[in-house]
């Protein structure tokens, strides 16, 4: 039987929080200085930065500043600068993640902004309101506050804003989901931003439509979206946002298995993050790289960008992010130890696994156990369920490689229960497929049909085809045991069919790759120039 592979982890970011603290206190140290002499308007704009500026360094100060923002708008009766006060108040506390406050602010501004008739304001308003519905998932009223917002926009011909409400509108779309509708409301966003030139906005629109495609699996697609991005980036000298664009595009190699390309971009993203102190960025640099050196076999490689990797996150404090790691590195240690066994008794060795009285084959495995029962710990301590179940899918899958079938099944059932309480069709299948192996290996065939049923009404379900494949071999094999051919034959067709399937679907992604590349590759002689390489290269 063909063993199912364990995938590593990749991480896919649209923003990154940077840690530019000590750039913020020289700029609010400098703007202090000014304050002390301005007046009217200018003073107004200098207490606004200063609220902004000091959010990732004192918040409480932040707000003061803020609070007399609102306070001299009040005094000089300027409504337009009373209501951007407050809004940039509500901004502060949703970049603090203070969702409630924030939303408290907006809906003050807007109750203000229809009291004074105040139009700008009022669709200013609705706009920040359908976002902090949408930060706190309740995408109904978040909808309802956009669509009010953009329908104003319009009526009051401000473009600016009008791109910036379809552009959350897409957000939701993509956030719930629906991924052809998020895409659709993007580019109807395009041309409305283009209009009004707001680069910011389609920056944004772009490196948005970039992940979409990437969750859509359409890699080629993402690149030129995230290329897209780049660009806009570049042009508007956010060099602290290019190092997230250079890790989504690598990522999207990885998923082409362009390895160069994807280290390319990894070694371009690094030192960005670097240069922000973007602890983050950099722990998922190495990730990446982790994963693409394990990928090409170079094991001791890939384990060493994963020590990299999980001593920031401990720095930092993400302990959910040391579990993946710790799980990460455990395939690793798996995938050396199943090929010390390949190489001692064959690349079918798996084929008959029976209950093994001694430890010689759990001692191969001791590395990988260990880690992955720290992965196991880790991930209780932070109740992060769905990793634990995959964890314990894991311990079970490398305690039945060790021939202890026993310990297997009670991992394999504790995944099964957990997967069912969270409602995870695609670990739940797994786990079935699992125990329906147990029993098979252990004779009890009747017991294993029960079970690998199961695993398949999941796996049809969602159309795991990989899942699908391994339960119709699974049964095969069961029924050839039971001395059912014809049954086995059934189902041996049935497995074969489903592998032409998924042979035949990569062949042609891989017939549409080269495709583009040749196309690609013509425009590029044809026009003898790249702009957006050129720039991306002097980075």
């Amino acid at each position: 039987m063909t063993r199912r592979q364990k995938i590593l982890i990749l991480c896919v970011l649209a923003f990154f929080t940077l840690n530019l603290a000590a750039q913020d206190q020289a700029k609010t140290d400098s703007l202090k200085n000014l304050l002390v002499s301005a007046t009217g308007d200018n003073r107004f704009e200098i207490l606004l930065d200063l609220s902004v500026g000091l959010i990732s360094i004192d918040l409480a100060e932040g707000l003061e500043y803020a609070d007399e923002a609102i306070s001299l708008a009040r005094q000089i009766n300027k409504t337009d600068l009373e209501i951007e006060a407050i809004i940039n108040k509500g901004h502060i506390y949703e970049l603090s993640t203070d969702d409630e406050h924030a939303l408290e602010s907006f809906m003050e501004a807007l109750r203000i902004s229809e009291d004074k008739q105040y139009e700008r304001g009022r669709a200013e308003a609705l706009y920040r309101i359908g976002r902090s519905y949408s930060l706190i998932y309740d995408f109904t009223r978040s909808d309802d506050y956009l669509n009010q917002a953009l329908q104003l926009a319009r009526e009051i011909n401000n473009g600016e804003l009008e791109g910036k409400i379809l552009l959350n509108q897409g957000n939701n779309l993509k956030t719930n989901i629906q991924f052809d509708e998020a895409l659709a409301k993007y580019d109807e966003a395009i041309p409305v931003a283009e209009e009004t030139n707001d680069i910011a906005t389609l920056a944004t629109i772009y490196d948005r439509k970039g992940l979409t495609y990437y969750n859509m699996g359409d890699y080629n697609e993402a690149i030129l979206n995230y290329e897209k991005a780049m660009e806009y980036r570049i042009e508007l000298g956010e060099r602290n946002r290019q190092g997230g664009i250079f890790l989504n595009i690598a990522n999207a190699y990885f998923q082409l298995a362009k390895y160069d390309l994807a280290i390319e971009n990894y070694q371009k993203a690094l030192p960005i993050f670097e240069e922000f102190n973007n602890s983050v960025g950099i722990s998922y640099v190495y990730n990446g790289m982790a994963v693409i050196y394990f990928e090409q076999k170079f094991y001791d490689k890939a384990l060493e960008n994963h020590q990299k990797k999980i001593e920031i996150s401990r720095e930092i404090g993400d302990l959910k992010e040391v579990g993946n790691t710790l799980n990460n590195m455990a395939i690793v240690y798996l995938q050396i130890a199943n090929d010390s066994l390949s190489n001692l008794y064959g690349t079918t060795y798996t084929d008959s696994i029976i209950e093994e009285p001694t430890d010689k084959y759990l001692k191969i495995y001791s590395q990988a156990l260990d880690y992955y029962q720290q992965a196991l710990d880790i991930r209780e301590e932070v109740n992060d369920r769905a990793g634990l179940a995959a964890t314990l899918n894991n311990l079970g899958t490398t305690y039945m490689y060790a021939g202890k079938l026993n310990q297997a099944l009670e991992y394999f059932e504790r995944a099964r229960v957990l997967s069912e309480e969270l409602n995870d069709a695609n670990e739940l299948a797994s786990s079935l497929l699992w125990i329906g192996e147990i029993y098979l290996y252990k004779g009890q065939y009747e017991r294993a049909l029960y079970y690998l049923n199961q695993s398949l009404e999941y796996a049809l379900e969602i159309d795991i085809k990989r899942t699908i494949q391994a339960v119709y071999q699974d049964i095969s094999e069961v029924y050839t045991r039971m001395g059912n051919y014809k049954r086995a034959l059934e189902y041996h067709k049935m497995h074969t069919a489903v592998k032409d399937s998924i042979s035949r679907k990569e062949t042609l992604d891989m017939i549409s790759e080269m495709q583009v590349k040749y196309e690609t590759e013509a425009v590029m002689k044809d026009n003898q120039l790249l702009t957006a390489q050129s720039q991306l290269d002097q980075v």
